[in-house]
C-alpha cells in the first residue's frame, strides 16, 4: 500500500472517529463540543477528496454548526453550515435526509441572525423536498414545517404562521395520539 492510501485511510478513520463523537452541539453536549474542538479543527484541516470522509465531514461540521449557533457565535456556525451543506450536497444529493438536516441547520443559522427572506427560502425548500420524499406526517417533515412558520411569525405574517402551526399540531395530534 502506496503512503497516500495509507494517509487517506488514517484521515477517513478520524473524521469516522469524530463523527461518532461529536455530539448534537445541543446545550447539555457544550462541554463535550468544547472538548474535543481542537481536535475538530485539527482533523478538518486537509482539503480531502474522498466520498466518504466528507459524508463524514459534512456531519461533524452541522453538529459543529449547531454548537456554534447556539453559542450566538454565527459567522462561524454560518461557514460551519455551509461546508456542511456543500459536502452532503456533493456526496449524498439533494433529497436526502442527512442533507436536509444540513440545509435546514444554514436556514437556523440566518434566522438567528434575523434574516428572514434567506431562512424562509430555504425552509421551504426544506419542507417541500421532505413533503416529497419522507412524506406529509414525517416527523422530520412536521419539524420543517414548524420552522417555517416560526419564520413567519418572526416577520410578522400572523395568518400563515398560524396556518401551519395548526397543521403541524393536528397532523402531529392524529399520527402521534
Amino acid at each position: 500500500m502506496c503512503s497516500s492510501d495509507l494517509l487517506e485511510r488514517y484521515e477517513e478513520s478520524a473524521i469516522y472517529a469524530l463523527a461518532q463523537s461529536y455530539p448534537s452541539g445541543a446545550f447539555e453536549t457544550w462541554t463535550t463540543c468544547n472538548l474535543l474542538e481542537a481536535h475538530a479543527q485539527a482533523v478538518l484541516r486537509n482539503e480531502v477528496s474522498s466520498v466518504s470522509i466528507r459524508r463524514w465531514r459534512a456531519v461533524v461540521q452541522r453538529n459543529r454548526a449547531w454548537y456554534y449557533n447556539l453559542q450566538g457565535r454565527y459567522g462561524i456556525a454560518e461557514g460551519l453550515a455551509e461546508q456542511s451543506l456543500h459536502d452532503a450536497t456533493e456526496t449524498l444529493g439533494s433529497e436526502q435526509p442527512a442533507t436536509l438536516h444540513s440545509k435546514s441547520y444554514l436556514a437556523s443559522t440566518y434566522w438567528y441572525q434575523g434574516r428572514w427572506i434567506e431562512a424562509e427560502a430555504l425552509d421551504k425548500q426544506v419542507m417541500e423536498t421532505s413533503k416529497r420524499v419522507l412524506g406529509a406526517e414525517h416527523p422530520d417533515t412536521l419539524t420543517s414545517i414548524n420552522s417555517l412558520a416560526s419564520t413567519y411569525q418572526n416577520q410578522g405574517r400572523w395568518i400563515e404562521a398560524e396556518a401551519l402551526g395548526e397543521q403541524v399540531m393536528e397532523t402531529r395530534k392524529r399520527v402521534l395520539g
